[in-house]
């Protein structure tokens, strides 16, 4: 069978040829034909393996394990479409577990239409099931980020431990689900278990990568020129993108070529297509296998690939195991070591170094200001900051938090109610779409009461991607801990709005920090959760503070080292150039 194969290290395309003649003498055998759609897209074929199983319902439109899927295959491209088929799956199959923790899931992804209605839908589709749910890595991730995204805090307790989770998604190879792992870090013990899961994650896939290695082409003639690359599937409208716009606007042609890599399975949007008018090549490919995006990049005889998506979603992480260029990077994506070894340097500055250098992999290529700059086409001027501080009109001051609920917990929902209750009158404002999912609010509500916060205190605006005019009614925003904010801690400052941030020794724990210290706030960093609470009481009971940073913020972030593109670039150039030395590389 297909486990039997793949278990021979066979490749992807042996598995098919083995398919191929299987299904000729058993057509009509569904693991069969499930393996080969399934092989179809490890091969990077993903409309081919759509087409392959529309091509099927035609013939059995009442396979529940069609629509299965075929929902699994095109989801990423269109979700609206997938989530009919899994209903009909399930509805075909209303016993079959996996197809329900599949809808879920989906469901929960789903940006279209009601995005809280399908949230809420998602979470209770899991509860249905979750007693009959074997918690294999894929099923646990499922249970894991639906739980996070309605602070289900309770259920989520119920999981598992730190390292027993983290350990069967880093063994099955489930790095994505790692990155929601980053804020349940509680001690320094679960920083260097932290490393170790990544590390585990990184064996696997150096492992596979030496069974079908690339091959690598003989070195390109010198020019005088460095050759990059940057590796993303978010160089779109993404804050990913945001961050490296300068990198991409302000190079110096006569000294370094750009290539771009990207596998987003969207459509080409206006930041992207300026990307492409920028850099030297553009190389976008909806439908390729990690083995042939590495030999690609090695086609391009590049000095130095960075990769910047991490694990997230439509990245292929997986690329820098084949090591494609003689140096590479992380830088921006992922706030921590990825796991490979193969990967030579984690882009940092000053400020992002944890003391303890057991936290990293990598070595820092260091930058010697700020993590990244404010992109000019992202950071725009548009929306106005509202000069007068909504304390300064209503007389109580607004809390609130935009951050991604991953990235919090019930010790953080805590500490900010503790805020909210030392502040006479305060208000706390959540600003995300998961403020219109009935089970988000009444999760979080029961936190802030069982610090004497009354629930008319706890406001909710359910907002994706419009949530920037909202600034303008919170004083002070309070960070996440011990994974802090990043695009959300700078869009905070930028409309005006001072952050309050923990800071610990792990890369991830220190974003803000680096954020703050680079604008002059280095005074609203706590080290300890206490610290964190007394820094936002004192904070709130200045007023006069609180207006002047608003009416200041944008012109200070300008002029620091996050406002100044050029810089950066030549900064973070300068960093290539001298790796690119170190290492001997001929240009």
């Amino acid at each position: 069978d297909l486990v039997a194969v793949q278990s021979e290290g066979k490749s992807v395309q042996d598995c098919l040829a083995t398919l191929d003649r299987a299904l000729a003498a058993n057509p009509d055998e569904p693991r069969l034909i499930e393996s080969r759609a399934v092989n179809l897209r490890r091969s990077g074929a993903t409309r081919e393996a759509e087409q392959y199983l529309i091509g099927l319902l035609e013939k059995r439109p009442d396979q529940a394990g069609l629509h299965y899927q075929l929902a699994i295959g095109i989801a990423d491209y269109d979700r609206p479409r997938a989530n009919i088929h899994l209903e009909r799956a399930v509805e075909l199959d209303p016993e079959n577990v996996r197809y329900r923790v599949s809808l879920a899931e989906s469901l929960g992804r789903s940006r279209h239409g009601d995005e809280a209605a399908n949230l809420e839908r998602a979470y209770q589709t899991l509860r249905e099931v979750i007693d009959q749910v074997v918690m294999t890595a894929p099923n646990l991730k499922v249970a894991y980020e639906l739980m996070v995204r309605v602070a289900a805090y309770d259920d989520m307790e119920k999981l598992g431990d730190f390292a027993t989770i983290g350990r069967t998604w880093a063994e099955a190879g489930r790095h994505t689900a790692l990155l929601a792992h980053l804020a349940r870090v509680k001690t320094p013990e679960d920083r260097l278990e932290l490393v170790e899961q990544h590390r585990i994650w990184g064996r696997k896939v150096e492992a596979a990568v030496k069974r079908q290695p690339i091959v690598h082409p003989p070195r390109r003639p010198a020019n005088g020129k460095i050759r990059v690359g940057f590796m993303s599937s978010d160089l779109r409208a993404h804050p990913v993108a945001y961050f490296a716009l300068p990198l991409f606007q302000y190079y110096d042609r006569s000294k370094f070529e750009v290539y771009c890599y990207s596998y987003y399975q969207g459509d080409e949007d206006s930041t992207q297509k300026a990307i492409t008018g920028w850099v030297d090549a553009f190389r976008w490919n909806k439908d390729i296998s990690d083995h042939d995006a590495a030999q690609l990049i090695a086609n391009d005889q590049l000095d130095m690939l960075i990769e910047l998506g991490g694990s997230t979603h439509m990245n292929k992480l997986s690329v820098m195991g084949f090591k494609p260029a003689p140096l590479s990077a992380s830088w921006v994506g992922y706030p921590h070591s990825a796991g490979l070894e193969t990967i030579d340097y984690l882009v940092l500055d000053p400020h992002m170094v944890p003391p303890d250098p057991r936290l990293i992999i990598e070595k820092p290529l260091m930058l010697p200001h700020g993590w990244y700059a404010l992109g000019e086409g992202a950071f725009r001027e548009e929306p106005k900051v509202d000069p007068v501080a909504p304390v300064e009109k209503n007389g109580f001051v607004t809390f609130g938090t935009a951050n991604n609920p991953y990235k919090y917990g019930r010790e953080v929902v805590s500490a900010w109610a503790r805020v909210v209750a030392r502040t006479p009158g305060s208000r706390f404002l959540f600003i995300r779409p998961e403020g219109g999912v009935p089970t988000f609010r009444e999760n979080i509500r029961k936190v802030f009461a069982s610090e004497g916060v009354e629930a008319d205190r706890v406001r909710f605006e359910a907002v994706r991607g419009r949530h920037l005019p909202f600034y303008n009614e919170i004083d002070i925003s309070l960070d996440t801990f011990p994974q802090t904010g990043g695009t959300t801690t700078c869009e905070s400052l930028w409309m005006g709005v001072p952050v309050i941030a923990r800071v610990g020794d792990a890369v991830f724990e220190r974003l803000s920090y680096s954020v703050l210290t680079n604008v002059g706030l280095g005074d609203l960093c706590a080290t300890t959760t206490e610290d964190y609470v007394d820094i936002a009481v004192k904070l709130a009971g200045d007023p006069a503070r609180i207006g002047e940073l608003r009416r200041s913020m944008r012109e200070r972030l300008k002029a620091s080292p996050l406002g100044q593109q050029k810089q950066f670039a030549d900064d973070y150039y300068a960093a290539i150039e001298t790796a690119v030395k170190d290492a001997g590389l001929p240009i």
